[in-house]
């Protein structure tokens, strides 16, 4: 979710709030957009929390930017935290389909 995505859904979640004063909406504005980057980024994990690697597929976030996806155990997870910031289980970026 970008930024800007964000934006657009606190706009259509805080027009709904019409009855409210201009503090209030600002306020729920901050929370929305704060809980909305929470969200997106607790996922990430630092390299020095190393995942368990049962659990597969896992995304790296590359020093450069680039997100890579590897389906298997690394033979060098010491090796990989030199060009590596973050990783995340696809699982857990995936939307929860429970009701």
């Amino acid at each position: 979710m970008t930024k800007e995505q964000i934006e657009k859904v606190v706009a259509t979640y805080t027009a709904q709030a019409e009855d409210s004063d201009y503090a209030e909406v600002r306020d729920v504005k901050q929370a929305f957009v704060s809980g909305a980057k929470w969200r997106i980024n607790s996922v990430w994990h630092n390299m020095e929390e190393k995942p368990n690697f049962k659990i597969l597929p896992i995304l790296l976030k590359h020093k450069s930017g680039t997100i890579h996806f590897i389906d298997e155990t690394p033979a060098h997870w010491e090796y990989m935290m030199k060009y590596y910031v973050r990783w995340a289980y696809i699982e857990d970026l995936l939307p929860n389909t429970e009701e």
